[in-house]
């Protein structure tokens, strides 16, 4: 995203340039801290070869004064006002920076002199009233640009999972709620105004690379677990953590063994423009002209060919949410569609989902089903609302609101987008209904198969896998759930099997490998192509059965 954002300066910086000779790009930084952004700034405007005017605000003047000194000592900058005003050279353009001890939401709620190009601010959302920002930013500085990177977004955990670490992360967002924190800011970023970018900046700190920040990021949250956990067993964690900065593994919950967890933190950018949020427009910053809002969709043009096509949003309906969102692939089925497996002139491409059963068969068409992200503008769903929805690929997508599912707090916008796998699986063991003493094979380890077994491994199901060719995927999948074996195909061995490979052959090694009075459940969707089967004498005598499973229709 902070090319996204290189990118607008550039476009502020050249068109002051054009229209404004000799004006000053203008800059409001909120909570500055120690002006980590203004070399972006700084780097960005020197391309259109104009000055900058940068206005740092913090309500710590200690931390200002630190700042003054950076200025100073690290980038030569000369003071030319009491009132802390310092100018220096940064990339070959000339800065003058104000540094003001000031709240932050009293400097944007009044009409500035002049106007603002950029209002930017790291790490502060989470700490002031969004919605009072949100109005003072669309009184007095309707259409400028505005950055806001690093915004916790509501999930902490160690990655894998550590018994030993667990009090300091299963109540943190309680302990930051109970201080007045905001620990699902990205919800109520879009009501800043009109949404450009809204992107993760997850942290994955591994303790022993980057030791500092994860004892930081440790001390801080064993803190606040005082007022949940007794004082031992948080010290009991914070040894462990210890150890793990010391590069020293620890101990799984069976005590076998050594791990390493990583803390992972989901953080959330922003980058927009002030104004109301309720409109699909894009709102012209200073020197801007008007612009519709584009986007990008991927459209399957004829058998085996592919384009990105970048086109103007369709107007929002009523009743639908206007998504700005990023979506999975589903491998198999949609290498089936780009095939032409599913192209039937005058069939629609699916009868249950909405979004593709306005498509009638025949080239060129858009496909897939996998889309995450958030809510721009909506009838019922507020600005901000992370959701799941079934969807062709595109980055903006108008989808009724009946037809989305809002996705919690606690998964990630890059596990929520196999919910639509995850449904498949669980169709098929509902399908397969498996009972206790069950041995079950599942063929195939991609997305779906791999989510398949995993399930029924966690419902202590006696399961195998097979997909000889996905070494690293079975490799992967059984260090999660161990319990998981790999094998070859005997004859008469399962009572079950579940076929989501899309190969032939695996669907005919599902058939040989069933006992008397088993069942193969098919996953697959081989189109229109014809599949071999073994169905001789033996299958004849052994009172199988094959059954065909489908999610959607």
């Amino acid at each position: 995203i902070l090319e996204l954002v290189r990118k607008h300066l550039i476009s502020e910086a050249e068109a002051l340039a054009s229209n404004r000779p000799g004006s000053s790009l203008r800059v409001l930084d909120l909570g500055a801290g120690m002006l980590s952004m203004l070399p972006v700034v700084a780097e960005a405007a020197a391309s259109a070869s104009v000055p900058i005017h940068y206005v740092a605000v913090d309500g710590d003047g200690s931390i200002l004064e630190a700042a003054s000194h950076r200025l100073q000592d690290e980038l030569g900058a000369e003071r030319v006002s009491d009132r802390g005003t310092w100018v220096l050279d940064l990339s070959g353009c000339r800065v003058e920076v104000e540094l003001r001890v000031e709240d932050m939401l009293a400097s944007i709620d009044h009409s500035p002199k002049q106007p603002y190009h950029l209002i930017l601010g790291c790490s502060i959302l989470d700490l002031v009233d969004v919605n009072a920002v949100a109005s003072a930013l669309r009184q007095w500085h309707e259409g400028t640009l505005l950055y806001f990177p690093i915004h916790y977004s509501g999930l902490t955990v160690f990655r894998p999972e550590c018994y030993l670490l667990d009090p300091l992360t299963r109540k943190y967002n309680d302990s930051l709620a109970a201080r007045g924190q905001v620990t699902d800011i990205h919800r109520l970023m879009p009501l800043l105004g009109e949404t450009l970018a809204l992107e993760s900046s997850a942290w994955d700190i591994a303790a022993d690379q980057d030791a500092p920040l994860f004892k930081q990021l440790c001390s801080f949250m064993a803190t606040n677990a005082l007022a949940y956990y007794p004082r031992e067993e948080i010290a009991a964690a914070i040894a462990q953590a210890g150890s793990l900065s010391a590069g020293s593994a620890i101990a799984d919950r069976e005590g076998k063994g050594g791990i390493m967890p990583r803390l992972y933190v989901e953080n959330v950018d922003f980058l927009g423009r002030a104004g109301s949020g309720c409109s699909g427009d894009a709102k012209a910053g200073p020197g801007l002209q008007q612009q519709r809002q584009q986007r990008l969709a991927v459209e399957f043009s004829s058998p085996g060919v592919v384009h990105v096509v970048d086109e103007d949003v369709p107007p929002r309906q009523q009743g639908q949410a206007r998504i700005a969102a990023v979506s999975a692939v589903s491998a198999g089925t949609e290498r089936k569609v780009l095939q032409g497996g599913l192209v039937v002139d005058g069939e629609p491409l699916d009868t249950s989902l909405a979004s593709l059963s306005s498509q009638k068969g025949g080239w060129p068409i858009r496909y897939g089903y996998c889309s995450v992200g958030h809510v721009e503008v909506g009838d019922r769903l507020s600005p901000g609302t992370r959701v799941f929805c079934f969807h062709p690929h595109a980055s903006i997508m108008n989808v009724s609101e009946a037809d989305v599912l809002e996705i919690p707090a606690d998964i990630p916008d890059k596990d929520a987008v196999f919910f639509a796998n995850m449904e498949t699986a669980c169709s098929l063991i509902q399908d397969a209904a498996p009972v206790l003493g069950d041995r079950i094979a599942v063929f195939g380890a991609g997305v779906v198969g791999s989510l398949t077994a995993a399930v029924l491994a966690q419902h202590r199901q006696d399961v195998t896998i097979f997909d000889p060719p996905a070494a690293d995927r079975l490799a992967a999948l059984r260090e999660a759930f161990p319990e998981v074996q790999q094998g070859l195909v005997d004859s008469d061995s399962f009572d079950l099997a579940i076929e989501a490979s899309g190969s032939a052959h695996a669907l005919a090694q599902a058939v040989q490998g069933l006992r008397r009075g088993g069942r193969v459940v098919v996953g697959s969707w081989y189109g229109e192509e014809e599949v071999s089967l073994p169905l001789g004498l033996r299958f004849h005598r052994s009172e199988a059965s094959i059954v065909a499973s489908q999610v959607s229709r």
